[in-house]
């Protein structure tokens, strides 16, 4: 960080066009393909690197197809790491931080919009917005299933189109 030397890099698919998130030693990446419909993968790597200049992710999961070159950052809490999508409509993922495998997942394919406002976290709460005016609230611990229904939904109504990541605090969205 003093010299501004690269110390390692990692391969991902054309198209990061996302902020990485470092989180307990991990970097995650999501990162879509310039092939329509555009498939999107989160990649996790070693934030350590790998003793190479040239290091391979730890775990590569699919994480759904871009909202036209706008793609969501990664969040994680309590070693579970979100990220929404567009994929036929709205699509929410929770994947394990070490595995990469998913947890569980929402989607809703009559979403005429889809993720693509970065997630925030607030009092173990995800909440996520989607093209369409959408404002969705997931409980971060999941629900003991594959398929996850939101806590609630709120549409901003009026045609509005956000891209903008939900902000809280005291409690207020």
């Amino acid at each position: 960080t003093e010299t501004g030397q690269i110390l390692w890099s990692g391969s991902i698919a054309e198209g990061a066009n996302s902020g990485a998130l470092v989180n307990n030693g991990i970097v995650y990446v999501n990162a879509y393909t310039q092939e329509n419909p555009y498939p999107t993968n989160l990649y996790a790597f070693n934030a350590s690197g790998c003793g190479n200049s040239s290091c391979q992710p730890i775990w590569i999961a699919p994480s759904g197809n871009a909202s036209g070159n706008l793609i969501p950052a990664p969040a994680v809490i309590n070693n579970i790491v979100y990220v929404g999508s567009y994929s036929n409509g709205a699509v929410m993922y929770a994947y394990d931080t070490i595995t990469g495998e998913i947890l569980w997942k929402w989607e809703n394919s009559s979403s005429a919009g889809g993720f693509n406002s970065s997630t925030t976290i607030a009092n173990n709460i995800i909440y996520s917005a989607t093209t369409d005016g959408n404002v969705y609230a997931f409980n971060a611990s999941g629900c003991n299933n594959l398929i996850c229904n939101p806590l609630w939904t709120y549409n901003m109504g009026n045609g509005i189109v956000t891209s903008s990541s939900p902000a809280v605090t005291n409690g207020i969205i």
